[in-house]
């Protein structure tokens, strides 16, 4: 990226980015106005509600003053705007779990952005709204947690056991393969202490991997990837050792694949399991012998 002058910290910038768009959204979070949107799979149940239009014109804002010259992609109106040659581009997702916002409920509040630079993620942002904790990094900044103003590095413990630690769904397990099912019941000989089945903000989720709330994350098939859900998670993802693993819920053949950072929506039509490089070929193997 060129530096548009000395004074531009990119990870600084982008938290400060993040700490404004999270007063937006709770100030608009009493009395929000919401539509219907299409979904990416062409279903009309999709959401964006003011919260999210005013945090994104916030992100373009504050994104082309400091850092003109650079692209743009973000979730609400089509905002692709075209990197100048040299520079890199930023991802903006201004309320990650919009429909769980606006049911109210405490699992949609992620606000994400991370900028690309010669196809590598530099640099993220993720914000939650309902407590205010911050995750990033970016360059001269590790990756750190935010927690009552006070940041801490982050770092993964894989000293403990997996049959001490849980599992995230995004899915209800009955729609998983058996031998997922299996794995996840520790009184049938499964790997983990127990697992627990979340919606909402996709960012905060993966987030607790990275603070050992959890050991492994699960994404169903035939879910999408983004350019804005899918950007930070990934740059943090590489920065924390933390493993994509492609399981083919016919063949039940798994693999470690490097994940694509995305430009546009693309279908996924695998199972995606995330977890830390120490941990993934116990379970891969586990998989192999139980399959």
């Amino acid at each position: 990226m060129k530096k548009t002058n000395a004074t531009n910290n990119l990870y600084i910038e982008m938290e400060n980015m993040v700490k404004k768009a999270i007063v937006i959204i709770q100030d608009e979070a009493s009395h929000f106005s919401q539509k219907t949107k299409t979904h990416y799979s062409g279903s009309e149940d999709d959401l964006v509600t003011s919260a999210d239009i005013k945090a994104q014109a916030m992100y373009v804002e504050d994104i082309q003053t400091l850092f003109p010259g650079e692209g743009l992609i973000g979730e609400e109106n089509g905002l692709n705007i075209e990197a100048e040659v040299g520079y890199g581009y930023f991802t903006i997702d201004p309320l990650d779990g919009t429909k769980a916002f606006g049911r109210l409920q405490s699992t949609g509040g992620g606000r994400m952005i991370a900028h690309v630079q010669n196809g590598i993620v530099d640099a993220i942002c993720i914000g939650d709204i309902n407590t205010g904790e911050i995750y990033g990094f970016g360059p001269g900044h590790e990756p750190t947690r935010t927690r009552f103003g006070v940041k801490t590095v982050l770092k993964i413990d894989t000293s403990i056991s997996l049959n001490k630690k849980y599992v995230i769904l995004r899915d209800n397990p009955k729609h998983f393969p058996d031998v997922l099912q299996k794995m996840l019941d520790i009184e049938t000989g499964g790997l983990f202490k127990d697992m627990e089945i979340t919606s909402g903000s996709i960012g905060l989720n993966v987030a607790r991997l990275w603070k050992n709330e959890t050991a492994m994350l699960i994404f169903k098939t035939n879910s999408f990837d983004t350019p804005w859900d899918n950007t930070p998670i990934i740059g943090m993802n590489k920065v924390l050792d933390i493993v994509h693993i492609k399981f083919d819920p016919i063949t039940l053949e798994t693999e470690i694949i490097e994940p694509e950072i995305p430009k546009d929506v693309v279908k996924r039509k695998w199972i995606e399991i995330l977890t830390h490089k120490d941990y993934a070929n116990e379970i891969m193997n586990w998989i192999k012998e139980n399959k």
